[in-house]
């Protein structure tokens, strides 16, 4: 029953497209591929005898390819899992489209060579009597004919015309792709509205028709379906937008013909769930996916959006096969509406070949690197240095991290929020937004600091980029500031812009001050050698008031530099403010 429903349907789908290269359902199925045409050929008539509608053409290779077709893309995604259950074609074939192919050698070429059958198009007028009543218009296909093609609509197509229905204030109901009562009559005021008979059953035109009035927003941005061999993906494009710029894999490049914000990159790379997953991590580092927005990862797919004053941006990506493929669309802030519909097409139209680009530099990024695939990568407002002060991975750092911060990390993989603020002690407080379990923490010593006393600064000086933080040794040689400040240290100690944060550590190993980064702003610059930090003593009482966990330590005895060393490396984090 199934198998003869299948034929039956082809039969319908045919009589609305002509059997060419010329026609403008450009999917086939390739059901085999062959070495010569005499064995091509072979194969057609054998498959021709219960398949209409076969045909053969070159592969760009110099095979022979025999395809089942043409269909819509839709059509054509619908048939072949059909296809696959009836057993009428082998399990490995595919969807492929016209222009993968380089000519057409069976049926004769006479019929292709005679103009292709002209496409009529439904009357966008409104035709009337002579009484000047709107006459109904003819939806092309018979009752039974639209409820046959309306049934080899997927889901996802059937949700989109509700809702194009409900963006036409023709629906009102839920988008989940079932056709009701409710649907049915939303039909019905559509087709009252452009003047056709009230079936409450669109028509394939009909249902053309609504999916032009909901995307006439796009109507100036040159929809075009376009195939990118190389990376194996075809799609509609905005061409009157973007236009091909390069390739750097994993990406395929279409940014603005004009200069402007918009881009589209296709992605195409070959991996597993585990590169897959990798890509989500870093597409996020990107700037062009934008901190503020939805992020979904599941098993095979992931879908990341983002959204600031100057763009909106959406990411997709799927694994099957062993590839990788999906797009980023990035679009102007002020056409977020325009950029919601345009979504929806490139969506749709997405398709795949087994093409793909080669493997690129990889996915991991670097600490100082600044491109990825030929993007470039969100750099951070601010990196100084911290230290955790608890088993809960609380970190103590600069005042530099403040709530205007979009995103706070701590070692780049782990999100914080502040929870503490002093830009008069000039150090905030930070809590993780997921578990963390540091492998130590530093304490804060008791005893109040004395003048002239060693000390060693724990910091990343360079951002993250090396592994470890770097030590820098100095002393204690005023106990108040410049000014008289009692919660100020003052240091002999030069360091680094990324050092501010970083806990100085006594000979004990346990924690005597955090450092302050140097005002540059002031007219007055200090020697090099000049550093404060706030003191262990003001920092205990800041951290008590604040109802900040932390651990006091009064013990007296001197570690080695090779143990402070190692405290160092297991208390002291990189911090980066995101903005």
């Amino acid at each position: 029953m199934l198998r003869n429903f299948i034929v039956a349907a082809i039969f319908v789908l045919a009589s609305f497209a002509p059997v060419t290269a010329q026609s403008n359902r450009g999917t086939w199925i390739q059901v085999e591929t062959l070495d010569t045409q005499d064995e091509a050929i072979a194969r057609i008539l054998a498959y021709k005898t219960f398949l209409p509608s076969i045909s053969g053409f070159m592969t760009e290779g110099g095979k022979y390819a025999v395809l089942v077709g043409p269909f819509t893309s839709l059509e054509g995604q619908f048939l072949l899992s059909q296809f696959r259950q009836t057993g009428l074609i082998p399990p490995d074939s595919f969807v492929s489209s016209t222009e993968e192919f380089a000519g057409q050698f069976y049926p004769e070429q006479e019929a292709a060579e005679q103009d292709p059958p002209k496409q009529t198009q439904p009357d966008t007028l409104v035709i009337v009597d002579e009484n000047g009543n709107p006459q109904m218009r003819s939806g092309e296909e018979t009752a039974a004919q639209a409820r046959t093609s309306e049934r080899l609509l997927s889901k996802d197509e059937k949700k989109l015309l509700q809702l194009a229905l409900q963006d036409g204030g023709h629906y009102s109901g839920a988008i989940d792709g079932l056709y009701g009562r409710g649907t049915r009559a939303s039909m019905k005021r559509w087709q009252a509205a452009n003047f056709y008979e009230q079936t409450g059953v669109l028509t394939t035109l009909q249902r053309q028709e609504l999916l032009d009035q909901y995307y006439a927003i796009l109507s100036e941005l040159g929809m075009e379906r376009v195939v990118d061999r190389k990376a194996g993906i075809a799609m509609e494009m905005p061409t009157a937008v973007v236009k091909f710029d390069g390739y750097t894999a994993p990406f395929a490049h279409y940014r603005s013909v004009d200069g402007g914000v918009a881009e589209l990159h296709l992605i195409s790379q070959p991996g597993d769930r585990t590169s897959l997953y990798a890509l989500y991590d870093v597409m996020q580092s990107l700037s062009i996916v934008p901190i503020d927005g939805h992020r979904k990862k599941n098993r095979n797919n992931f879908i990341l959006t983002g959204q600031n004053d100057e763009i909106t941006s959406h990411t997709e990506a799927y694994l099957s096969g062993g590839q990788i493929k999906g797009f980023t669309l990035v679009w102007p802030a002020q056409r977020a509406d325009q950029a919601e519909r345009l979504i929806e097409r490139l969506s749709a139209s997405f398709e795949t070949t087994l093409r793909i680009l080669p493997k690129g530099q990889g996915t991991s990024v670097e600490p100082g690197q600044d491109s990825m695939g030929g993007l470039s990568l969100r750099k951070a407002t601010a990196i100084v240095s911290g230290a955790f002060i608890n088993d809960a991975g609380t970190v103590l750092t600069s005042s530099a991290i403040t709530e205007q911060c979009e995103k706070i990390s701590v070692l780049d993989d782990v999100d914080y929020a502040i929870v503490a603020h002093s830009a008069e002690f000039g150090v905030s407080v930070l809590e993780p937004k997921t578990p963390v379990s540091p492998l130590g923490f530093g304490k804060i010593k008791a005893v109040p600091n004395r003048s002239d006393t060693s000390v060693s600064l724990a910091g990343y000086s360079f951002g993250g980029i090396l592994s470890a933080p770097t030590m820098t040794h100095g002393r204690i040689v005023s106990t108040t500031g410049l000014d008289g400040e009692a919660h100020l240290d003052r240091l002999e100690m030069t360091h680094f812009a990324s050092d501010a944060g970083g806990p100085v550590l006594g000979t004990s190993g346990d924690i005597v001050g955090v450092l302050n980064g140097r005002d540059t702003s002031s007219e007055r610059q200090l020697p090099a050698e000049v550093s404060f930090m706030t003191d262990n003593s003001a920092l205990a009482i800041y951290l008590k008031d604040a109802g900040v966990d932390h651990t006091l330590s009064i013990v007296q005895s001197t570690k080695s530099a090779i143990e402070i060393a190692k405290g160092a490396r297991e208390m002291t984090v990189w911090v980066s403010c995101w903005e």
